[in-house]
């Protein structure tokens, strides 16, 4: 997939045509680049995972779960919270808590469009968590 040029009606993509090893998410069916994780970034997402994982009141926590909005919309928050996943692949809907950590070098832009991707389908909570 290639970044697309302008982001004007519904993007060429669908969510069937992404792999789990895929750096993409989709947002209205235009590809969305995932960079690898950093050493701050990784440490948030795991320090982060563990400790909303391990709070008795949590189901099932996940780390870069993709969620699939529909066909051309799917999302993969650095942590979601709820509840667990009915079936292997994708995850159907939008978690109810989704933690996005937004790092130097970072557009805070992509976190927020992905949130309102989220927010407009069920998530409850969101948590954008800026570190330096």
């Amino acid at each position: 997939m290639t970044e697309p040029h302008s982001r004007s009606g519904t993007g060429p993509f669908q969510v069937s045509q992404l792999r789990e090893e895929d750096r993409y998410e989709l947002s209205d069916g235009h590809s969305v680049y995932c960079a690898p994780a950093g050493r701050d970034h990784a440490s948030g997402n795991s320090t982060g995972s563990l400790v909303l994982g391990t709070d008795p009141a949590v189901k099932w926590s996940g780390v870069d779960a993709g969620c699939r909005i529909d066909d051309e919309t799917l999302r993969a928050p650095d942590i979601v919270v709820g509840p667990p996943p009915e079936q292997d692949g994708w995850i159907s809907g939008a978690p109810p808590l989704a933690v996005e950590y937004v790092g130097r070098g970072r557009m805070r832009s992509n976190s927020r469009t992905g949130f309102a991707d989220l927010l407009a389908v069920g998530t409850r909570f969101v948590w954008d968590a800026l570190f330096q």
